[in-house]
């Protein structure tokens, strides 16, 4: 089936140099292929871990966003996020609203990971995003999330209003 976890499979555990810590510092932290993991991102959460990232694969992964929306509530410090997000699957006004919506959840511990959807794209049968695209997309991704008040951003020559976005 569809967006479903395999039953028995353990999160992948990361680790990664940080260089905001004093002296030599390390992050550690997991990835959480969907709902049925959520406990093993609050006992990580418990153990000190620093991030959860969540995949977006459709054949292959829970949906991202109910999944992170459920870890804001179920955590109160690890940061979360997408590792990552398939330009592909979604416009990037909903893929920019759906940040900033788990961003309102956990104020100041959401990343988003972004990319071209290489593995993502091919278990559906499509060719990942192409670079030029890719770069427009990226451009107004960042233009939704950055934009003050109601602002807008330029896509392919047409505006396109933030208005819808959450905030």
């Amino acid at each position: 089936m569809l967006n479903s976890d395999p039953a028995g499979v353990r999160p992948v555990w990361y680790c990664g140099i940080n260089e905001e810590k004093r002296g030599i510092g390390m992050d550690f932290g997991l990835s959480a292929g969907g709902i049925s993991q959520l406990d093993h991102v609050v006992e990580a959460e418990s153990l000190g871990y620093d991030f959860c990232w969540v995949g977006d694969s459709p054949m292959l992964f829970s949906n991202p966003w109910p999944t992170l929306a459920m870890l804001a509530q179920k955590t109160h410090r690890i940061r979360i996020g997408t590792g990552v997000a398939v330009a592909g699957v979604r416009s990037a006004p909903d893929a920019a609203n759906a940040i900033a919506t788990i961003n309102q959840l956990a104020p100041g511990r959401v990343f988003f990971g972004i990319g071209t959807g290489n593995t993502a794209m091919r278990t559906l049968g499509r060719p990942p995003m192409r670079v030029k695209p890719f770069g427009e997309y990226l451009r107004l991704v960042r233009g939704l999330l950055h934009s003050s008040g109601l602002g807008a951003a330029q896509y392919r020559g047409r505006i396109l209003d933030r208005g819808a976005q959450n905030r």
